[in-house]
Parts: C-alpha cells; sequence; structure tokens
C-alpha cells in the first residue's frame, strides 16, 4: 500500500477510442487558437501601429 492506503501499482486500460480522442482535441485546439488569432489579428496590429508610430512623432 502506498500513500494514503492507495496501491503502489495502478493498472488502468485505455479505451480504443481515447487516442482518437485525443487527436481530435488537439486539432480543435490548433484551429480554434488559430481562428482567435485570426479573429484579432487587425485588432492587435491597429494597436502596435498606434503604440510605435505614436514613438516617432
Amino acid at each position: 500500500m502506498g500513500l494514503l492506503g492507495t496501491p503502489s501499482v495502478l493498472l488502468a486500460y485505455i479505451d480504443l477510442g481515447t487516442g482518437s480522442y485525443l487527436l481530435q482535441l488537439a486539432v480543435a485546439a490548433l484551429l480554434g487558437s488559430l481562428f482567435a488569432v485570426k479573429a484579432s489579428w487587425p485588432k492587435a496590429r491597429a494597436f502596435f501601429r498606434r503604440l510605435f508610430l505614436r514613438d516617432r512623432h
């Protein structure tokens, strides 16, 4: 027995669909982050333009 009465060796079964589910999560996270960057890119670009153009005057 390990800490707090838990077994020291844990055995688990990973279903065959788990790999495809994790792949779907990774693809969804990647595509979601790319969409967020694309959607906010004009605002970020305008912000940095104002920030850097202000220093030149």
